[in-house]
């Protein structure tokens, strides 16, 4: 069993080292360079710490566990800092994207409201103005009705007006 957990643990440092090399951009957009390279420095004297220890034929001195249990802590705080880093640019990516997000729904809501009116009025002032036309028809200073509209429902109602009227 100890056999296995040493080639697992000689695979994971593989793929971490394999990570750091390939994404290093990303690692140093996080982490600084300084950081990353000290990850990567320890990386690979824990490696060769792990290669040492699992070369031993005899049990491997108390000195080496601790320098071997020295570096892993190295590393995983490194690991960590990078990791607070990252989740702390994340988070002020989406803080940022979550501010336009609300812009924008401020923006489309302001529109909306924007061109409600504008149709509102396109309607409203033809009824109006037929509204006062009728008070005149009805006080008799018009006897037909003249509107001039686009809207093909405001000139219907016109004309069943001045059809009303004319009978």
């Amino acid at each position: 069993r100890q056999a296995e957990d040493l080639a697992e643990n000689q695979a994971f440092i593989q793929q971490a080292q394999g990570l750091l090399r390939d994404h290093r951009p990303a690692f140093v957009s996080f982490a600084g360079a300084q950081q990353t390279d000290a990850l990567v420095r320890a990386l690979g004297l824990y490696a060769t710490l792990m290669e040492g220890y699992t070369a031993s034929d005899v049990d491997p001195s108390d000195r080496l566990e601790n320098e071997i249990r020295q570096v892993g802590k190295t590393i995983v705080n490194a690991a960590e800092a990078i990791a607070r880093a990252e989740r702390a640019s994340l988070q002020a990516s989406l803080d940022h994207h979550r501010q336009i997000l609300a812009i924008s729904i401020v923006l489309l809501a302001m529109v909306a409201v924007g061109i409600g009116l504008l149709v509102s009025r396109r309607v409203a002032r033809p009824l109006q103005r037929l509204e006062e036309d009728m008070a005149d028809v009805a006080n008799g200073k018009l006897t037909r009705l003249e509107l001039a509209s686009n809207d093909r429902e405001i000139v219907s109602l016109t004309q069943a007006f001045n059809q009303v009227m004319r009978e």
